[in-house]
């Protein structure tokens, strides 16, 4: 069996759930045909990533035609719903691995033992001294630019995980890593990081402009033409990322930390 999927990373590592389920339901491992084949370097229920090359008349499910966007329905649901018939997940969890020469990279930056890990695109000021009267040491990614799978095992190293909603946030949540996670243009109902008991707190744009009944409600485009289940009515879209506060995230950070 195929399972096509031309989306971005977050959508990818949503449809990692639905492969582990076709396995354990048929006992017959996938081909992936993906834009990010790293993704699945390790994936015990895939066979192999389809190349550009490869003629093959097996089956195929393409979730690219998936409208997720439109049903307002949490994305890993949906995916269910169209290769299984229904909604029968057993474990909603994302799934990803990284190699033992990625984990041994993230070791060479020798970080100290409590350290949060941020990939935040804007710094609010005073977050990083904030953090610190916390104990927590800091560390930014961006920095060294890295590859995703050392991305993933800098935050299986970390304490805690802050970034905002996107490829680099769903990468981080495939560890069990304590996350704050500032959302804008991603409903954390349809994105949701389903990892039972791990520390978890999200800040969205109904905290900061007191407009979370449209935003995150409403069926509004955002970019390249794909709807997100969310309609901003602000004149500057998404103007809510300027807002985050330090002090917003640390009052996250207590409460993962109580």
């Amino acid at each position: 069996m195929i399972f096509r999927l031309n989306g971005t990373v977050e959508e990818t590592l949503a449809l990692t759930p639905v492969i582990q389920e076709w396995f354990e339901m048929s006992g017959e491992k996938i081909i992936m045909d993906t834009l990010y084949p790293d993704l699945f370097a390790g994936n015990l229920y895939v066979d192999r990533i389809l190349c550009p090359n490869d003629v093959l008349t097996d089956a195929s499910f393409d979730f690219s035609t998936v409208c997720w966007q439109k049903a307002l329905r949490p994305v890993t649901e949906t995916y269910a719903e169209y290769a299984l018939g229904k909604v029968r997940l057993k474990n909603w969890r994302t799934l990803m691995t990284h190699s033992q020469e990625e984990a041994s990279i993230a070791a060479s930056f020798d970080m100290p033992a409590k350290l949060a890990l941020i990939t935040l695109k804007q710094l609010p000021e005073g977050l990083i001294s904030g953090l610190k009267a916390k104990g927590y040491a800091t560390f930014l990614p961006d920095q060294i630019k890295p590859c995703r799978g050392v991305l993933r095992a800098l935050a299986s190293l970390s304490s805690l995980y802050i970034g905002e909603d996107g490829a680099e946030t769903a990468i981080a949540l495939t560890t069990d890593v304590p996350a704050v996670v500032c959302y804008t243009f991603r409903n954390p109902v349809y994105f949701a990081p389903f990892r039972r008991d791990i520390p978890f707190e999200a800040i969205v744009p109904g905290d900061i402009c007191g407009m979370a009944g449209s935003c995150l409600q409403g069926n509004g485009k955002h970019e390249f033409n794909r709807t997100y289940g969310i309609h901003c009515r602000q004149p500057e879209p998404f103007v809510c990322k300027q807002y985050i506060t330090a002090d917003m995230i640390l009052d996250r950070v207590d409460k993962i930390g109580r």
